[in-house]
């Protein structure tokens, strides 16, 4: 079997609240790789979530730009002037004015890149993104002729960052979701190669008893995602005043913070069930486990507007907990066949009725138990989704 080094870079993991859905696949790759790095793009010195001491000295912590990155590049490009104006040829290849200037922005550090891959003999590049991250990913492998890949998730692919030049170049581009792929093909107007492939981003999968638990005597409903617009929490809060107007004793826990965070609070306010909804912050990610472990929650609900395969509903499911999505993006793909229940988005009444038949049902309670934690062992055990996308990168270099 062939030895894989690979180089792997991130927006900000292993710093920041928004990449620990990462965390599961780098844990694995790190047993199964001869040799790991982690370049986050840019370099934010805040760890939020319990990351092992393990996986962070994995991380190159250099920030996007500093003098010996322009220095390094700058002798980089006199060494490989026709690699990098090859390079600079592809940043001019389609997308908006927006996009060149990122990726202008990131040039010098993917430049820099080349040197550090080379020295540490590494065999793969692949970048989680289809944004800069890939791009930096695209230049680096243009001048030291690495192979190098993409994992697509969601708003990444609406952004459209060169993306059919990087489908046209890369080894291979991984979508987490069947829906992902498709919305890629709708956008670059053309059919997806055959070197693209749908590998989920898994999780580690906990042990449990069979035991199904027993609702709180006052049912908690968890939404962990940031409090943004596109989350569709302001549907969540008007479901939780029709679940109150019934009769239904609930209490809501919103467990992150985010740019609406005021804004939903005085909705709370105004729709009087600030004494049923807990603003909780930023709740480390081993703590979210934790509630789940010890039965804190009893249904985990995402009311989202726009989303990839969230990893907030995949995780709940793993501990046997009852989920409700919305019917956008990849969510049917994790939810669907009876693995969990899926309302329209911006529909604050379905939301509340699937909310009440799962707290007044023990038998629905049982079969969404059952089937959303089955369907995440199958399909999205971080064992098994990392061996796809090792074989991926071994057929792909």
């Amino acid at each position: 079997m062939m030895v894989v080094r690979l180089m792997v870079i991130t927006a900000k993991f292993p710093y920041g609240i928004t990449e620990v859905f990462f965390l599961p696949e780098f844990v694995e790759l790190q047993t199964k790789c001869e040799k790991l790095m982690i370049v986050p793009r840019s370099l934010q010195k805040k760890i939020v979530h319990d990351i092992s001491k393990s996986i962070l000295d994995l991380c190159i912590e250099t920030p996007l730009l500093n003098a010996e990155i322009c220095w390094t590049a700058f002798l980089v490009s006199l060494r490989h002037p026709l690699r990098v104006l090859k390079a600079i040829f592809f940043l001019f290849l389609g997308g908006s004015l927006r996009n060149l200037l990122k990726n202008a922005v990131v040039f010098p550090k993917a430049l820099w890149l080349t040197q550090v891959a080379l020295r540490a003999n590494i065999t793969h590049i692949h970048a989680h993104w289809g944004t800069t991250t890939s791009t930096m990913a695209m230049i680096a492998s243009i001048v030291t002729g690495i192979p190098w890949s993409m994992t697509l998730h969601r708003g990444d692919i609406a952004e459209n960052n060169l993306l059919l030049t990087k489908f046209e170049i890369a080894s291979f581009v991984r979508f987490i979701s069947e829906d992902g792929r498709k919305l890629a093909e709708v956008l670059v107007k053309a059919r997806m190669p055959q070197r693209t492939c749908v590998i989920h981003l898994g999780i580690r999968v906990p042990e449990l008893s069979n035991e199904l638990a027993t609702l709180n005597a006052k049912p908690v409903i968890l939404c962990p995602a940031q409090l943004i617009e596109r989350k569709g929490q302001n549907y969540l809060l008007e479901s939780i005043f029709l679940l109150k107007q019934r009769g239904t004793c609930i209490q809501l826990w919103l467990a992150s913070t985010g740019e609406s965070k005021q804004k939903y609070e005085e909705q709370a306010r105004r729709l009087g069930i600030s004494d049923s909804v807990e603003f909780l912050g930023t709740v480390a990610h081993e703590k979210i486990l934790s509630m789940y472990q010890n039965q804190e929650v009893d249904i985990v609900a995402l009311p989202s507007l726009h989303e990839g395969i969230p990893v907030a509903l995949i995780e709940a499911m793993a501990y046997g907990i009852p989920v409700v999505g919305t019917n956008v993006g990849g969510t049917p793909e994790l939810v669907g066949e009876g693995a969990g229940l899926m309302v329209p988005p911006r529909n604050p009444v379905a939301l509340a009725d699937a909310l009440d038949n799962i707290i007044h049902s023990e038998d629905l309670r049982k079969k969404l138990s059952i089937l959303g934690r089955t369907k995440v062992i199958e399909g999205w055990d971080a064992g098994k989704t990392t061996d796809q996308l090792l074989s991926a990168i071994r057929g792909g270099t």
